[in-house]
């Protein structure tokens, strides 16, 4: 029996407890520092530093700076992320449970043994890779690459729940390679890793999460492997949508900034499409402001997969804290921030269906735009339904956007008693067609201020150029008006005709006196 429990507290066993799955069998624990700070650049070209003390930097939040510095062996990548999904398989399945004895309470912890090891066709099995002299090199390089790869700065550290803002150290702090010579004369016959000081205790004191082998595998967009862990932590902090800068997310990936918005989705959408394709990902837009105008923010929305990884979570959680004599204590993954499981997965509208994250969205930003920052579940789940059945009657959600947004901004002609998103259904022809006339108002208005700017300034610098000319002496008119008038006839105008219209003349003149002004500065 105690055998027996042992094998049901590995992480990442698969294993069941009166018939229910805790843990998938492709389901990895992941320490968290890793998946959140850029360790791993978007990309399987090699990139290595052009200069010294180059670094790759990442800033997380206003107060919290990461350094990725590399060696000779380069930047760590999307193939080293693949190895290295590979070896969490090999801790998950390597870690066994220990019990810690504190004020007369019993925690149960997984406890990696020094050094790990595995062959190298393991770990080429469990990263996906194909058996060939290429793979084996590679995975002798990723080995090194994160012994000598730097992290400084901001790395959390769990057994002090704090963020060392001066931390510097690697992810191994060493090795010894298959063939090689160990410290007991014997040669090794698999390689050998010793995880650095502050990876063993994370592991230890639960700072982890859930990453599914399988799925990372099934990627092929450098970029979707990279937004895969990045998503994950910004939904699960925002319990919905998660925004971020495009300058800050190249950062993160260390992949080609662009200007233009048609190369950024040109880049990123792949990877986008995949994620979608997966049930990962929901939806994204590219964040415009009020003239319709890219903002720099892109905004994505969970999908099925991630909703039901919470829900999952939820239950390892609920098992969790059921009776000690329960195995499985640490494939529950007992994380204290994940009793509070999205609201997204347990929120149901009033028809009975599961609230689309992309509508339930809408619906808040609705809210407090009316002035209401806290808005009951059932308010946005019945709102969200209403979204979804004027969907079903042909509305699209751009309509659905532009009837919300006339409904804000025309309170006051709705009697300013809007406490409901229950009026739009009821409004929404009249909504639509009011907002197509405002816009149309307002693009007048603009064209004509646009016009009225630029008959200002034209009439200011005939001003100061006719300041100009009276200010020269007479000879040096005269020379002007004769060089405008030469300058005319070339351009195919009558030269008798140009004697008499004056004003064409002294435009004429004005242009020419522009020029030598402009040929001065």
């Amino acid at each position: 029996m105690e055998k027996r429990e042992r094998r049901l507290g590995r992480i990442g066993e698969g294993k069941a407890y009166k018939g229910t799955l805790y843990f998938a069998d492709e389901y990895v624990a992941a320490e968290q520092n890793l998946e959140t700070i850029g360790y791993f650049s978007a990309g399987y070209k090699r990139r290595y530093p052009k200069e010294p003390n180059e670094a790759k930097v990442i800033n997380i939040g206003p107060q919290r700076q990461i350094r990725i510095v590399p060696s000779t062996y380069g930047y760590p990548n999307s193939e080293d992320q693949d190895y290295y999904r590979g070896f969490l398989k090999v801790c998950s399945t390597n870690a066994r449970l220990a019990e810690r004895k504190r004020e007369r309470q019993i925690t149960r912890h997984p406890h990696l043994e020094l050094p790990i090891g595995f062959s190298t066709n393991q770990l080429l099995r469990y990263s996906g890779k194909g058996d060939n002299a290429r793979n084996r090199q590679a995975v002798r390089n990723w080995i090194k690459r994160c012994t000598a790869t730097t992290i400084e700065g901001g790395l959390y550290q769990a057994k002090t729940k704090y963020i060392n803002q001066e931390f510097g150290g690697q992810l191994f702090s060493q090795y010894v390679l298959i063939g090689e010579k160990m410290l007991n004369g014997r040669e090794a016959g698999m390689n050998y890793v010793w995880p650095a000081a502050w990876f063993l205790s994370n592991f230890y004191y639960h700072y982890y999460r859930r990453v599914d082998l399988a799925f990372h595998q099934r990627l092929s967009k450098p970029i979707a492997k990279g937004l895969y862990p990045l998503l994950e932590t910004g939904w699960f902090a925002s319990g919905g949508s998660f925004t971020k800068r495009y300058a800050d997310l190249c950062a993160h990936l260390f992949i080609q900034p662009h200007a233009q918005q048609s190369l950024v989705k040109q880049q990123l959408d792949p990877a986008h499409e995949e994620l979608k394709h997966e049930l990962f990902l929901e939806a994204w837009e590219y964040v415009l402001d009020s003239e319709q105008q890219w903002t720099g923010v892109i905004r994505w929305w969970p999908g099925k997969k991630w909703l039901d990884d919470q829900e999952a979570r939820k239950l390892r959680k609920d098992l969790a804290e059921q009776p000690p004599d329960i195995p499985g204590g640490l494939a529950t993954f007992s994380e204290k921030k994940y009793l509070a499981v999205s609201n997204i997965v347990n929120m149901t509208a009033s028809a009975g269906g599961p609230v689309s994250p992309l509508h339930a969205d809408r619906v808040r930003e609705f809210y407090e735009r009316l002035g209401q920052s806290k808005v009951s579940k059932q308010k946005v789940a019945d709102g969200a339904q209403i979204i979804t059945d004027l969907e079903a009657q042909g509305f699209s959600l751009e309509e659905v956007d532009k009837a919300m947004q006339w409904t804000i901004t025309s309170r006051q002609k709705l009697g300013d008693q809007v406490y409901s998103l229950g009026i739009l259904p009821h409004i929404i022809g009249q909504a639509l067609q009011e907002f197509e006339k405002d816009q149309r108002t307002e693009k007048k208005r603009s064209k004509q201020g646009a016009e009225d700017r630029l008959y200002t300034e034209s009439q200011a610098r005939s001003q100061s150029l006719e300041q100009l000319l009276q200010s020269l002496p007479l000879p040096e008119q005269e020379t002007l008006r004769e060089e405008a008038i030469k300058s005319l006839v070339e351009q195919g105008y009558d030269e008798k005709l140009l004697r008499v219209m004056k004003s064409m003349v002294k435009q004429e003149v004005y242009r020419l006196l522009q020029a030598q002004l402009s040929q001065k500065e």
